[in-house]
């Protein structure tokens, strides 16, 4: 694990300058503090800062083969090194190391990019053919590990996050306008790109191919997820669980002591029995928690601890100040309102005392059905089938009733109202997953300059593929695969990639591995959820390891009471941000008398705005940091 990055003048053949390589690395210091390397040869230079855990003496990057024709530098972790290893000593290679980042290596010297098929892990790495002048950018399968690119001037950037690149090659940049209501919409930009005239990324299971000279990259996708439905076998919980075991013995693989995020939710407490089960060395959980009751998780965490005879280490997580807020929000590569960010900063900070990896269980609610809004989609599929002059009067009445400050997900009236407003918005956006942020409504209000960009997603993967009569199943499902291909990559992954690397901190993610992924992504519809049931598939196999508690628990999620929070520590602070003198700290655009009228109807307790408002204060944030990146937004 380690932060990579590279400079290459692939149009001018101009002499690559060490000096800003050891600058880009030094700024990504965060992703590896246990050492920094560059190689320039000519035009190419790469550099890393690196984070060991496999084979620390002997995996020092950047790395080249014995004639020095093939160069690599490798973010991630390749789990299955050793069987590479040994199937290409038989073809007759040799290897001076036991690393992972030399098999990957091997692999690609040798069988080139078709390579990357043979990698079983999460990674991001940039490949150079000296003799061939050829550069290949390639990300794992679902885009666990970042990677970014720009050309600026004569120059091809590259790095595991924009803040490594220097300053001068940062802009100019301009925030594209269909980025910015994706924002709004679901709380993070579209593809983790909110500059893409300035900065790209390169997609999840594929690879970018650069020559020398100026001519644009080949777009190579290595992999693609079937998620065409089967017909459901009695023997799938026994596969579902061989292949879940053997994720997880690949992701206990390290030469330093793994630890476990354990939230007491189904996916990582069943991560975590597998892992004891395969024996794993001194093995500590960890997990966060809140002082308010109604979002703290720790009393689950701690039965499963128990059951599993597992050291478990805690941390209640406290509004964080100005200055630690500030660290988190410009911790991300542009505005990032995910709330479930700041837990998950602080309980990396815990195990990043005495860990440098850990596993954990992101990935099982896509994989195997876990979210509510699944099961919605079922019901609210069928509610739009009733007249739509009915639908609206029921959503006006919900309006009259005040949500209050419950806890988020529990209030009875907070759900109905999310329903009825999730129905409405799924029939106007079909491609929409998640009704987290802002509706079309309430953005077409807020910035009215965004009207426009509202009517489709930034991302042909963000599509519906139905037709228009689609039944309730397909609905369902496509929206479950449209999680796998935007919502994981987009948000989930990037938030986790981090807020944990911000410690110095490596998650490996069992439930991505991508033969179980294969196996999960085909199931039947029933195996995943039903109108009353998530996950019955995987239950059936956490229920040998795990208490009932556990296993039948609702699902709570990781979020921050924000809505509270900005009522008591936070108020005054999110008030001079968005409604203060002069208008706040918001870009030109804002339509600031819908801000404040949001401001005030969320600390009368008139309304729960709490992750709107949360978004809207990271995107002023943002704004006082980089204005000349979004004063050009209206553009388009």
């Amino acid at each position: 694990m380690c932060g990579i990055v590279g400079l290459w003048h692939r149009a001018t053949g101009a002499p690559a300058p060490a000096e800003t390589l050891a600058r880009m690395a030094a700024r990504l210091a965060h992703r590896g503090p246990d050492g920094r390397a560059a190689r320039v040869e000519g035009s190419f230079g790469l550099a890393t800062a690196r984070l060991a855990i496999i084979d620390p003496p002997g995996g020092a990057q950047p790395m080249a083969t014995p004639e020095g024709r093939f160069q690599i530098a490798l973010n991630g972790e390749i789990y299955n090194h050793a069987e590479l290893r040994a199937e290409l000593r038989a073809e007759g290679v040799p290897f001076r190391t036991t690393s992972d980042t030399e098999a990957a290596l091997s692999a690609l010297a040798r069988w080139g990019v078709r390579g990357l098929e043979r990698l079983t892990g999460m990674f991001a790495l940039a490949f150079f053919d000296a003799r061939e002048q050829t550069l290949l950018l390639a990300r794992d399968r679902f885009g666990e590990k970042p990677l970014f690119w720009r050309e600026a001037g004569d120059a091809l950037l590259f790095g595991s996050e924009t803040g490594a690149f220097p300053p001068e090659c940062r802009g100019p940049s301009r925030t594209d306008s269909a980025a910015l209501a994706g924002y709004l919409a679901d709380l993070v930009p579209p593809a983790g790109e909110f500059w893409p005239d300035a900065v790209h990324s390169v997609p999840p299971a594929h690879a970018l191919l650069f020559r020398a000279g100026a001519a644009p990259p080949d777009k190579l996708e290595y992999w693609r997820l079937d998620a065409t439905p089967r017909d459901p076998r009695g023997d799938d919980a026994e596969q579902a669980l061989a292949l879940l075991r053997r994720a997880v013995r690949l992701c206990l693989v390290a030469d330093v002591p793994v630890g476990v995020l354990l939230s007491g939710g189904v996916d990582s407490s069943l991560v975590a029995a597998l892992a004891v089960e395969a024996g794993a060395r001194d093995l500590v959980g960890f997990c966060a928690g809140f002082a308010d009751a109604d979002h703290d998780e720790r009393s689950f965490a701690r039965a499963a601890a128990r059951r599993l005879g597992l050291r478990l280490e805690e941390t209640v997580v406290a509004p964080p100040d100005p200055e630690e807020l500030d660290r988190l929000i410009f911790s991300y590569d542009g505005p990032f309102a995910d709330s479930s960010a700041i837990p998950t900063w602080a309980v990396a900070r815990l195990a990043a005392r005495s860990r440098k990896a850990v596993l954990a269980g992101d990935g099982g609610d896509e994989m195997f059905g876990g979210y509510r809004r699944y099961r919605a989609r079922l019901l609210t599929a069928r509610y739009n089938a009733l007249p739509r002059v009915f639908r609206r009067a029921l959503l006006a009445a919900s309006r009259l009733i005040p949500e209050g400050h419950g806890a988020i997900g529990r209030s009875a009236v907070k759900q109905a109202r999310k329903f009825l407003a999730s129905a409405e918005e799924y029939e106007r956006a079909p491609w929409r997953s998640t009704v987290a942020g802002f509706s079309g409504a309430q953005i077409a209000a807020l910035v009215p300059g965004l009207s426009p960009f509202l009517a489709t997603p930034v991302r042909g993967e963000r599509r519906s593929t139905l037709a228009a009569r689609a039944g309730a199943d397909e609905q369902a499902l496509d929206m479950r695969r449209r999680d796998l291909v935007a919502y994981l990559p987009d948000d989930l992954l990037v938030k986790v990639d981090r807020a944990a690397m911000a410690h110095s901190l490596e998650v490996r993610l069992p439930f991505l591995n991508h033969d179980l992924a294969a196996f999960a992504a085909r199931l039947p519809r029933a195996a995943l959820f039903t109108t009353r049931r998530s996950k019955p598939l995987l239950k059936r196999v956490a229920a040998r390891y795990l208490p009932t508690e556990i296993v039948h628990r609702p699902k709570q999620g990781f979020a921050a009471p924000l809505g509270r929070w900005i009522r008591g520590p936070w108020r005054e602070m999110f008030r001079a941000a968005l409604t203060g003198k002069g208008g706040g700290s918001l870009p030109p655009g804002f339509n600031r008398s819908f801000v404040a009228r949001m401001v005030e109807e969320h600390l009368a307790l008139r309304a729960d705005h709490g992750e709107r408002l949360y978004a809207l204060y990271v995107l002023a944030r943002w704004w006082q940091a980089r204005p000349e990146a979004l004063a050009g937004w209206r553009g388009g």
